[in-house]
């Protein structure tokens, strides 16, 4: 996190994240036909999920989802400025793909 505030002053700070399927717990829901292995691993990503909430509770961060769709009125860099620079991400790999192909 870009912060002017040491995480140490414990400053309140805030973290959209918006809909995206990893930022989302998918909740403790039982799945019927869930098998053994899919549930411990769900199990683990839920605990995980929850280590990293508490730990921004402990450095006080507020977390918020942002609403599919509304990514362009909340999170205006994500639109405007990421985009370009996923852009020339973009650019830049498929060059790269592209002299490197037979690799």
């Amino acid at each position: 996190m870009a912060s002017a505030y040491p995480l140490r002053d414990n400053e309140p700070r805030f973290l959209a994240l918006d809909a995206f399927a990893p930022h989302k717990n998918k909740g403790a829901k039982v799945r019927a036909n869930e098998s053994k292995a899919t549930r411990e691993k769900r199990e683990k990503e839920e605990r995980l999920q929850q280590e990293l909430r508490d730990a921004f509770k402990k450095l006080n961060v507020t977390l918020s989802i942002i609403p599919g769709g509304c990514t362009g009125y909340m999170q205006v860099l994500d639109v405007l400025i990421n985009k370009l620079i996923k852009a020339y991400i973009e650019e830049y790999e498929d060059q790269w793909i592209e002299e490197h192909f037979d690799e």
